[in-house]
């Protein structure tokens, strides 16, 4: 362990006690942390401080969140402003609600108007009821190793239970729940065309993350997102993009705007907040006229309250302002970080490589390459999960975060300067000499 570690007395202790008065110490099941917890004081830029004043460059970014880094000023003055005038919540209309939907409708064509709602979860759980009240069908078909949330319409496939498994992903989900929820492989549009043609007058919705984010950075084959947009006409279900992850992430209107196929419904989130708890569900006026007129319910105590709304306007002028440019970059140096990660393995004698989409990567350990992945499936067999966590336990001894999920992502953001990845380099490369050391 190197030295400074031991000494991180001030982030155990609090550890120990935030877990005395928090269930697992923590709010979410995603930041389990394993042997090393980190409790986090201050951050900055690509920085995150923890309780002793160690130092770590984040390729987390909230989870995919901060595109610019964390605490960037110009954004907090534009929350601050709001703050000062509205206060943090009204619980009533506001300019700011014009102001963000007709931004978003400027991103995504797709969409003529949206409802706001405070997570991802809860936008996938707001448009999948108003695809099944639309349709009056209770089916959703979405795919292996896809994550849209933790409620229970979509509380499976994926991929904790196995491959093939239509069990629940939790837990307290009663097996009714998704009863009326075929799981299919990412990319295989035959399996998708055969569940359609056995349970097509029952579905509701295609659910799709258009870009399998939590399943491996998998990427739609030619003619998939077409074929399933072509399923979804034929039997008059909903073709739903859970665009969160993507959204604004993979190009300034998502990966509907990358791959050129148009959804009935799509679901945004992480990057439209800037770090604040916003997330939203659109379409056209047609679609979301049920939601208008009150007959699907949809609603909450905070959503769309002007902070986070406030700190939406802010990214999404930033994102106009700087247009291609900023994607241009971010491109470049996260392709520079990955060829660096591919040069520690080598130099490590470790067999691996690294899978990149945007600004997003993902090593894969035990493999040379992994183009030939199709599904989660694929991707979950070439991946060592067990060397992955390790690896991600070690960086983290050398100031850097990664998550620890085997198929999670590693997120840039524009604090990732030359100088930071330069940096990360070396300290991987340490990371990955003490990997292959333990291998023996």
């Amino acid at each position: 362990m190197p030295e400074g570690v031991a000494g991180r007395t001030r982030t155990e202790a609090l550890f120990q006690e935030i877990a005395r008065w928090v269930a697992g110490g923590e709010t979410s099941y995603a930041r389990q942390m394993g042997v090393f917890p980190l409790v986090i004081a201050r951050s900055e830029g690509p920085f995150l401080y923890d309780e002793d004043g160690r130092r770590y460059i984040d390729y987390c970014c909230g989870y995919g969140v901060n595109l610019f880094g964390h605490n960037p000023p110009w954004l907090l003055e534009a929350v601050f402003q709001t703050i000062r005038t509205m206060g943090p919540h009204l619980a009533f209309p506001h300019r700011l609600y014009a102001e963000v939907g007709e931004r978003i409708a400027r991103f995504f064509p797709s969409i003529e108007q949206v409802r706001f709602a405070n997570s991802g979860t809860e936008a996938v759980m707001a448009a999948v009821r108003l695809a099944r009240a639309i349709t009056g069908r209770p089916g959703l078909l979405k795919f292996e190793g896809a994550y849209h949330g933790w409620a229970d319409p979509v509380c499976v496939g994926w991929g904790g239970s196995g491959p093939g498994s239509s069990a629940p992903e939790s837990a307290g989900v009663l097996p009714e729940a998704v009863a009326h929820v075929w799981v299919c492989p990412f990319n295989d549009l035959e399996a998708a065309r055969a569940c359609m043609e056995a349970h097509g007058r029952e579905i509701a919705a295609i659910l799709v993350e258009p870009i399998l984010g939590s399943g491996g950075l998998l990427t739609p084959l030619p003619g998939f997102l077409e074929g399933l947009r072509a399923l979804a006409d034929r039997w008059g279900a909903l073709l739903i993009f859970d665009e969160v992850l993507t959204g604004f992430r993979v190009a300034p209107g998502g990966a509907q705007a990358l791959y050129g196929v148009r959804p009935d419904l799509t679901v945004l989130g992480k990057i439209l907040g800037g770090g604040f708890a916003l997330a939203a569900f659109g379409g056209p006026r047609e679609l979301m006229k049920p939601v208008a007129e009150g007959r699907v319910v949809h609603g909450g105590t905070y959503t769309g309250s002007p902070t986070v709304l406030a700190a939406a306007r802010a990214v999404l002028d930033r994102l106009e302002e700087e247009g291609p440019a900023l994607y241009a970059m971010l491109e470049q140096r996260t392709e520079a970080l990955a060829r660096g990660l591919e040069a520690a393995m080598r130099a490590a004698g470790l067999i691996g490589h690294v899978r990149r989409v945007a600004s997003m990567l993902l090593p894969v350990l035990g493999v040379a390459r992994s183009e030939e992945a199709r599904s989660w499936r694929d991707l979950a067999a070439l991946q060592d999960a067990v060397r992955y966590r390790r690896f991600c336990e070690i960086l983290v001894w050398h100031g850097i975060f990664a998550h620890r999920f085997p198929l999670g992502r590693w997120f840039l953001s524009t604090a990732h300067d030359e100088r930071i990845l330069q940096e990360s380099v070396d300290r991987i490369a340490q990371a990955c000499k003490e990997l292959a050391q333990e291998a023996g």
